[in-house]
């Protein structure tokens, strides 16, 4: 009973304070004003003696908190629970944990795609495969140093990011995962959405033999099947069928009968409980590959759909004299005064007069996602990676 409660409360804290963690970049936020302190008080003492190891280990924490609990659970699945199931399937439990546990690795280990050693060709054929839409992607003809990263002095890609955290950037770039200790973007999202999707189906899967253990394990009780077992379905009314005292039965079960019970009863609950988790973001991420959008890109583009119901944005056609005079679409946002102003430069306001505006007031009509080529096209995308680095 007190090892159920000790591991339930201590993996919710922990799950608690890394969620927040994530959700609020707390840790870039501490570790910036503890440089800032150490910099005007202690001129970089603590930082070049400390701080850079304490950042190295918190940043290696959570893949090795993760890691922990999956071996954890893993052995304490085949010393308890495996041996309690009736037609254990041994190739599928073993391979779902293997494919699991590599795409883990090959997630870490692999380089999601630094731009540093690229050269024009690359640019060029990386900016013919990735192209700048003009929406959340600009291209600063006139100003040709905003098309580079201010930190790694690199032409910037479109759908590519500096992270902060990392100090690189990466092509692609979907976001800085916290549990891998690294980037996802080009090459390594295959295997991030990988490690996703299969320890989602272990965790649902695990917990679903936990249950089925459990629920023998309940009959058995209830049929009187073990030695003592009647008395103790009396005394804790196990035959009682509504929903309320089956839930109570369970909990019975997995805390005071036996070890084997109280260890597969700790996986059953850890599985359920994170597969909600998991599950949750496994689905967020095919509904943007659905869109045809990246965790960064979202944001971009949530910020558009606001303008967008706020009627701030509207566009004009132009021709395009470096490209053929080929007609384009400018698009524009509108102030509060009324003022004209590129939307890919807030300081750069344009003269309307006597031009043919158009209003953007649908997003899903009017606003052509060019990097969006339907489900299939957009999975096929980011699994088959020709290198380009």
């Amino acid at each position: 009973m007190n090892s159920i409660k000790l591991t339930l409360v201590t993996t919710l804290i922990l799950l608690a304070v890394s969620l927040l963690i994530y959700i609020f970049n707390l840790h870039n936020f501490i570790l910036a004003k503890l440089y800032h302190i150490d910099r005007y008080y202690f001129k970089n003492f603590f930082y070049k003696n400390f701080v850079e190891r304490l950042n190295f280990i918190y940043r290696w924490a959570l893949p090795g908190l993760y890691l922990t609990l999956f071996v954890g659970l893993v052995l304490n699945f085949f010393k308890y629970t495996f041996n309690e199931l009736e037609n254990p399937r041994t190739l599928l439990i073993s391979s779902s944990l293997l494919t699991n546990a590599a795409s883990f690795i090959a997630a870490i280990i692999i380089d999601p795609g630094q731009l540093s050693n690229i050269n024009n060709l690359n640019n060029d054929a990386l900016i013919a495969k990735f192209p700048y839409n003009e929406l959340i992607f600009f291209n600063h003809k006139s100003d040709i140093g905003k098309n580079y990263c201010r930190t790694c002095k690199l032409l910037k890609i479109p759908r590519s990011k500096h992270c902060s955290t990392c100090d690189k950037c990466f092509l692609l770039f979907d976001h800085h995962c916290i549990w891998l200790n690294n980037c996802v973007g080009y090459y390594n999202y295959k295997w991030f959405i990988l490690f996703l999707i299969s320890l989602c189906w272990c965790l649902i899967y695990g917990s679903h033999l936990c249950f089925t253990v459990l629920k023998n394990q309940l009959l058995m009780y209830r049929n009187g099947q073990i030695i003592g077992s009647q008395n103790f379905a009396t005394k804790f009314n196990l035959n009682d069928h509504t929903l309320m005292q089956k839930c109570i039965a369970y909990f019975t079960i997995m805390t005071k009968t036996s070890l084997t019970n109280e260890r597969t009863g700790i996986i059953f609950l850890l599985c359920s409980i994170f597969s909600v988790v998991v599950a949750w973001f496994t689905l967020e991420h095919i509904y943007y590959l659905y869109l045809g959008m990246t965790t960064n890109e979202s944001s971009k583009w949530e910020l558009l759909r606001y303008l967008i119901s706020k009627e701030c944005i509207y566009y004009k056609y132009y021709e395009d004299t470096e490209n053929e005079n080929k007609i384009e679409k400018l698009y524009l946002i509108k102030d509060f005064d009324g003022v004209f102003y590129k939307l890919s430069d807030e300081n750069c306001a344009v003269d309307v007069t006597g031009a043919q505006l158009f209003k953007v007031t649908d997003m899903k009509k009017e606003i052509d996602n060019v990097y969006d080529h339907g489900f299939w096209n957009n999975v096929k995308e980011r699994i088959i990676t020709p290198s380009y680095l």
